[in-house]
């Protein structure tokens, strides 16, 4: 996997399997996917091992939003398709009953 990789490449270019799409992204969609446009909650699971992306986020990000993103942690998979379900159900104009 790591020779896919050119590591004078810039970032925004990088592409790699995202785990939690199914296909290959680059770099930039991980910056803008999270909540709110903002990056991503794995994106230093997903990119560590490609280059240094805490720094890279560190250097870039304002120190409270990169602490935020640092300390993010997922929301329990049931608690997302129960979400993802009620917001289904919102624009489909079934709300609970």
């Amino acid at each position: 996997m790591a020779d896919r990789f050119d590591k004078h490449q810039e970032p925004m270019e990088m592409k790699r399997r995202c785990p939690r799409l199914g296909h290959d992204i680059l770099f930039e969609y991980c910056l803008e996917s999270g909540e709110d446009d903002f990056p991503c909650w794995k994106i230093f699971d997903c990119w560590w091992e490609i280059f240094d992306v805490e720094a890279y986020l560190k250097a870039r990000l304002p120190e409270g939003e990169y602490r935020k993103l640092a300390q993010k942690k997922p929301k329990p998979k049931v608690a997302s398709i129960l979400e993802i379900v009620e917001a289904a159900k919102k624009r489909t104009g079934k709300g609970s009953e």
